[in-house]
């Protein structure tokens, strides 16, 4: 009997191992990197909207920040994609999630500028009294080629190994300042749809469960 439960044991503990290597495999290949202090960070939060929503390394960069994950699916979209929204009190940083490895040219850049400029007005639909400046960041793997500028697109496009210098050099040119208290309500209003769906997830569960 004692053997079957330490061969389950062990079992779980492996089972376990190879979801965190896993796990870990992943985030080194996401935009969650350049956010957090780490995996352990993440790992520790990533379940909760709320919890995902402070990075204590922005803490010590920026001082009070926000973060949202959305998926967007415009008009002439086929499948929804993802965006990442920052609140900082420089302003909002609007990222779009690009999984384009080749060769980044003008053409794909357009199509870029329509679909970030039509989620910013979702974003810009949602905030109500308080006016942030919103910064457009399109976010490409680092294995990508990029060949167009930024004056060209009216936004910025990089890599993802840049964007803490670009945040961290946009942030210090800012004239623009968003108080802590606007902070948490600008967060507030746009994460609103997101925070009533994993409180509905939540109550089925423990529906589940009972």
């Amino acid at each position: 009997m004692d053997e079957i439960i330490l061969g389950l044991a062990i079992s779980a503990l492996l089972v376990y191992l190879l979801r965190l290597v896993s796990g870990y495999s992943m985030y080194k290949r996401s935009i969650h990197q350049m956010i957090y202090s780490g995996y352990l960070e993440y790992l520790m939060k990533r379940k909760r909207i709320r919890k995902l929503s402070v990075s204590s390394y922005f803490e010590e960069l920026f001082g009070k920040n926000r973060i949202l994950y959305q998926f967007y699916k415009g008009a002439n979209q086929k499948q929804p994609l993802p965006y990442v929204i920052l609140v900082l009190p420089s302003g909002i940083y609007c990222l779009k999630i690009c999984s384009d490895k080749g060769n980044v040219t003008g053409s794909t850049s357009k199509k870029l500028v329509q679909e970030m400029n039509d989620f910013v007005i979702k974003l810009q639909n949602k905030i109500t009294k308080i006016k942030p400046e919103i910064y457009r960041i399109a976010v490409f793997p680092d294995q990508c080629s990029l060949n167009t500028g930024d004056n060209k697109v009216g936004m910025a496009v990089i890599k993802r190994s840049q964007l803490r210098q670009v945040l961290i050099d946009i942030h210090k040119s800012s004239d623009k300042g968003l108080e802590p208290w606007e902070i948490d309500a600008v967060w507030d209003m746009l994460a609103k749809d997101s925070l009533m769906l994993e409180e509905r997830k939540s109550n089925w569960n423990v529906k589940a469960e009972t």
